[in-house]
């Protein structure tokens, strides 16, 4: 026999290593992996815009049930006089479970609940196409500061009723307290429901 027959006999008999065990081991199961993600690929794809369209799904929904909770929340605001007053007595009801603030907190979902009608018709649309409520909320707010609905624009041209001065019994003028609750309306310290809820003193 041949030295070249000798070596490639040789070459068939000699056991292979540990280490090349391994590595041989190791690119086998990559390859195998590999051509079964190329092959099952498609069906990947099919999942992936199936779940992509049932996430997006359950976000509307969940967005609005957020909405419903925060009707809740404003239907047991209205029955206390005050901020301070709900705050107490919130911490004893189901309700108090819900966090104050936080992005799904009892202050974010009131305001949103509070604006809805006027988001609703924008969702979907540039800048309303998240399903965050905070996102959404300070989306709207902005836009109606910025259209001077939300602020009171403190123009120089004043017309001769706003300049009309009307004290109260406390020094304070009609303007100033119109100015005052705007002013908390746009930082979130008083509510709609707040104003709704106000009556008369009797005299």
């Amino acid at each position: 026999m041949t030295t070249l027959a000798q070596d490639v006999v040789s070459m068939i008999n000699r056991k292979p290593s540990a280490q090349s065990r391994k590595a041989g081991a190791k690119v086998n199961v990559v390859d195998i992996v590999s051509e079964e993600k190329r092959l099952d690929l498609s069906e990947r794809e099919t999942w992936a815009v199936k779940r992509h369209t049932a996430i997006l799904n359950t976000q509307d929904k969940h967005l609005r049930d957020l909405v419903e909770i925060g009707k809740v929340i404003l239907d047991v605001r209205s029955l206390y006089k005050s901020d301070n007053e709900f705050k107490q007595a919130v911490e004893d009801r189901p309700i108090g479970k819900i966090a104050y603030s936080g992005s799904y907190g009892r202050y974010i979902l009131m305001q949103l609940a509070d604006l809805w009608s006027e988001l609703e018709p924008k969702l979907g649309t540039d800048g309303y196409t998240s399903k965050s409520p905070e996102t959404l909320v300070k989306k709207l707010k902005a836009e109606k500061r910025e259209n001077g609905e939300a602020t009171a624009k403190r123009g120089k041209g004043k017309s001769k009723t706003s300049q009309k001065k009307s004290p109260l019994k406390n020094g304070v003028t009609k303007a100033q307290l119109l100015q005052m609750i705007q002013l908390g309306l746009d930082n979130g310290v008083i509510t709609e429901a707040d104003i709704k809820s106000l009556k008369p003193t009797k005299k």
